[in-house]
């Protein structure tokens, strides 16, 4: 048994993901509120050039409300990278893998690619909360890649330019709290998928494939595109890009 499998036969452990991605001093919870032992200041400097992961706890939303946003949340994540305002004319939302060479334009043109995941709420996380089953709501899983071109390699500007889409996102979690812990974002290709998740952008097609061509993989977009907590129903997973011209 792997070590993701043996963290999610436990109905009430950590979040297998961000356990694994991260050491103990800097762990973060996905789907139970944990407060973490170390701030993000202190986190590691790592380069998104692998990809960047953004992890929301949207309350009370279903599956079908959440694909509705992806539009507007790339259009946040656009400008919260670029400065750069976009119509959601020029934003192509695709159930399931661009072609190669899609991928490979976008790659070239430096322009960011989502891929979205939707899994269910653990039935006793507090993200879910709001009736007698919890789990009955979703949330969602977002992997970015191309984001390493806008963002700033001085650690303190890197920061807050985190922190800065963070908050920008929070508008789309369906909370009137505010609580910062519910958006999460952080660099792809640390912890255990060190190794599985070094990606190049001629590799990059072949990654996103990975569910696909190689389920026995374990990898970060498997992760995303697996619904562990109900697995007799999976979500299509989405991609989204921005079509016209270089950013």
């Amino acid at each position: 048994m792997t070590n993701l499998e043996e963290l999610t036969t436990h109905r009430n452990d950590k979040n297998a993901l961000e356990k694994l991605l991260y050491p103990p001093q800097s762990v973060t919870i996905i789907d139970k509120k944990v407060t973490p032992l170390s701030s993000p200041d202190k986190q590691p400097t790592t380069s998104y050039e692998n990809g960047m992961l953004i992890s929301i706890s949207n309350h009370k939303t279903y599956w079908e409300d959440l694909v509705k946003q992806y539009k507007r949340q790339y259009q946040t994540i656009i400008l919260s990278l670029t400065g750069k305002k976009i119509s959601r004319d020029y934003i192509t939302k695709i159930v399931g893998i661009p072609r190669r060479k899609t991928i490979s334009d976008l790659c070239y043109k430096k322009i960011p690619i989502v891929v979205a995941g939707i899994h269910d709420y653990h039935s006793s996380s507090e993200y879910g909360k709001g009736s007698y089953k919890n789990y009955q709501y979703q949330h969602t899983h977002f992997y970015v890649y191309n984001t390493h071109h806008y963002l700033p390699t001085n650690k303190k500007e890197l920061s807050v330019r985190i922190r800065t889409l963070e908050k920008q996102l929070l508008r789309y979690t369906n909370s009137k709290n505010g609580r910062r812990d519910v958006v999460r974002i952080s660099p792809v290709g640390v912890g255990t998928y060190c190794y599985t998740d070094n990606v190049k952008p001629t590799d990059l097609y072949d990654y996103l494939m990975t569910p696909q061509t190689s389920p026995e993989k374990s990898n970060l977009i498997k992760y995303i595109s697996f619904n562990r907590h109900l697995p007799e129903l999976q979500y299509p997973i989405n991609s989204i890009y921005y079509r016209k011209h270089p950013l």
